[in-house]
């Protein structure tokens, strides 16, 4: 049996065991995939917000249309007038663009052109509700209208949309590295537990050991995280040998 409690409503839990099958998907789906904004907001959410768009002053904003609705995006043009490099910055659910601002003005500062976005439901953007596929087609439509983008900033569900859009063609381009010549033949990885690792005869088996640099002091990264940069970059190996 599978069963959904929503907090909110103090509803029954929902058997989807007992229903079509058509109707269970589409219940499932729409609880699940189509949640509606968080409840869970500090009292001064609004005012926050608010603050936060001030941070938006250096930006151009731009409307953009796309099949999920018309997008809010944010253009930072770069101090001096040439930029490095074009930077995507991709927020997380129930989250704004303006919350990430504060990256988007020490990139524009560094002399990176930044575009920010809200995504599909969020901030000054359309719908009243979202998925996480539709935030994707957004972020993949924004990338192209206001490209070339070579890096992307991104967080909570802003980096599960990014790596949907890595799959199926990602917007931005990177040289090529040994690292993606090596992945583009069958591959395959291997994962152990964050606190313990793999066994030693297992890693001994491996022909390659891979390192995620991270910036600054910290020196985790949870098992999920760390799974799915490794198979995006694989799958961004295979499709450029494809190409």
């Amino acid at each position: 049996m599978t069963a959904f409690f929503d907090r909110r409503l103090r509803a029954h839990p929902v058997r989807f065991d007992r229903m079509a099958p058509a109707l269970a998907g589409d219940l499932a789906y729409r609880r699940f995939c189509l949640p509606r904004y968080s409840t869970r907001r500090s009292p001064d959410h609004v005012r926050l917000a608010d603050r936060a768009r001030f941070h938006l002053r250096n930006a151009s904003w731009v409307r953009v249309p796309t099949t999920e609705g018309d997008v809010q995006a944010y253009v930072f043009e770069p101090e001096g007038g040439r930029a490095h490099a074009g930077v995507l910055i991709a927020h997380g659910w129930t989250s704004e663009a303006s919350f990430m601002a504060v990256f988007a003005e020490q990139l524009r500062r560094a002399g990176f052109r930044v575009v920010a976005f809200d995504q599909p439901a969020h901030g000054r953007s359309a719908q009243p509700r979202a998925s996480l596929i539709d935030c994707a087609r957004a972020l993949l439509q924004v990338a192209e209208a206001l490209g070339p983008l070579r890096f992307a900033v991104t967080h909570s569900m802003g980096g599960l949309a990014a790596l949907l859009v890595g799959e199926g063609g990602i917007a931005w381009q990177a040289r090529e590295t040994a690292l993606e010549r090596d992945l583009a033949v069958p591959t395959a990885w291997l994962f152990g537990p964050a606190a313990h690792g793999l066994p030693t005869e297992l890693a001994a088996a491996a022909d390659h050991r891979v390192h995620i640099p991270m910036p600054g002091h910290s020196e985790s990264l949870n098992i999920a995280s760390a799974a799915s940069i490794c198979l995006y970059q694989s799958a961004r190996a295979h499709r450029s040998a494809r190409d």
